[in-house]
């Protein structure tokens, strides 16, 4: 009998998540009910499950709910591309490297609650103004505690707009409070972030959502703890193993 198993993409030994998705899992409440605490809106989760179930291909592929693990294949196979380019005689900055950079990356797809992306144009870095839809952002920033927030200053200004020379700060966001029906990982999770802010440490962050213009800044708002992942200094990622999901 054929089996079942979703199906991983494997390049180089990089295991490829092809999709990020909501939980599957019922949660366990870490919160009692009544508290005050702002929830991702029920329209958006619908939403987002309504273009999930769109999509037909998702139960054949190796689909995630955490950030982490996308973030280490992409850190994975960008070390794996560039050493592949050195192996080509490729020099970097060069434009055939640059064009066999770009088209690994863009070969490989990543589908984000529905938005079918790729490797390539899936994560957003300092040098582009904010997208206007869901995307993966990363940085380097400090971590501090602001009240009931956790607070990353990204140590870049980004562009104002699409080829902008106006640059802005960017905060990232994370409340100090779970909603109720978060899991108990969510719990583990936010003591591990006030531990890091609380030292004021200097991370490297990635994070989905859209930021936001407020202020004379952009803020991106963290709705849920499945999408942050900062690596802690003091247990930097090793990219020769394959991370725990």
């Amino acid at each position: 009998m054929e089996s079942k198993k979703p199906k991983k993409t494997v390049i180089g030994g990089v295991e490829l998540p092809q999709a990020l998705i909501l939980r599957r899992r019922k949660a366990s409440t870490v919160r009692e009910p009544g508290d005050d605490v702002v929830a991702i809106d029920g329209n958006e989760v619908i939403r987002r499950r309504r273009k999930l179930a769109g999509d037909k291909t998702l139960s054949s592929h190796y689909t995630t709910s955490l950030l982490r693990p996308v973030v280490h294949a992409y850190l994975r196979l960008k070390k794996q591309t560039a050493e592949r380019a050195k192996a080509k005689g490729l020099s970097p900055t060069t434009q055939p490297y640059n064009k066999f950079y770009r088209e690994q990356l863009e070969s490989h797809p990543l589908s984000l609650y529905g938005e079918k992306l790729t490797y390539g144009n899936a994560f957003k870095g300092s040098k582009l103004a904010p997208a206007s839809k869901e995307c993966i952002f990363h940085g380097s920033g400090s971590m501090q505690i602001e009240s009931e927030n956790i607070v990353i200053t990204d140590d870049e200004k980004w562009p104002e707009a699409y080829k902008s020379t106006v640059k802005l700060p960017l905060i990232v966001t994370i409340a100090r409070r779970l909603p109720e029906g978060s899991p108990t990982s969510h719990e583990r999770s936010l003591r591990d972030l006030e531990e890091l802010a609380q030292g004021g440490a200097s991370v490297r962050w990635w994070a989905y959502g859209i930021p936001k213009w407020t202020e004379n800044r952009f803020e991106l708002f963290i709705e849920s703890l499945d999408h942050i992942f900062c690596e802690d200094p003091r247990r930097p990622l090793k990219l020769d193993t394959i991370p725990e999901s």
